[in-house]
């Protein structure tokens, strides 16, 4: 079975059992949800996976796209003395990324997000205390059927 095969059979099981389980039946914003990601899996399937960040396609991340995310930094100063690991800084290429994370249901793309930053904390040499997101809105997670934040903070953990 195909990735993108298995992506379709996983959001019909996420997608028939979230909506049960509270006894809610599913809305009308929820079922053009769940068939806006399957469509795009579908396309996936049918055209070929594409990079997340230029379109092109071939693969979830392209080699130029991942080299631009890793040549960003690697913090980013916050104030008061405070730096903070990031992944890669929003901009260019990265930023294209993370918006079709976002909002072009590009999943495939979130592990080279959490790849990313894991590596950047293995670099650092210390192991964290706590690895956390700040979650995205209920309603953003049901349009999207993920919290990409989660997802990213999760592969960073593991």
């Amino acid at each position: 079975m195909t990735e993108a095969a298995a992506h379709i059979i996983s959001y019909a099981d996420s997608s028939s059992s979230a909506h049960h389980h509270h006894g809610a039946r599913p809305g009308r914003h929820r079922w053009a949800a769940w068939c806006g990601r399957v469509g795009a899996v579908a396309a996936d399937v049918v055209f070929g996976v594409r990079c997340a960040g230029c379109d092109q396609p071939g693969a979830a991340v392209c080699p130029t796209c991942r080299a631009a995310l890793i040549a960003g930094r690697g913090t980013m100063h916050v104030g008061a003395g405070v730096r903070v690991l990031i992944a890669t800084e929003y901009r260019g290429r990265a930023a294209a990324v993370v918006r079709a994370v976002k909002y072009r249901n590009r999943r495939a793309a979130v592990r080279h997000l959490g790849g990313l930053l894991a590596r950047r904390v293995l670099a650092t040499g210390r192991v964290p205390d706590a690895v956390t997101w700040a979650p995205t809105t209920g309603r953003h997670r049901r349009e999207r059927g993920f919290d990409q934040a989660e997802v990213i903070a999760r592969t960073v953990f593991s």
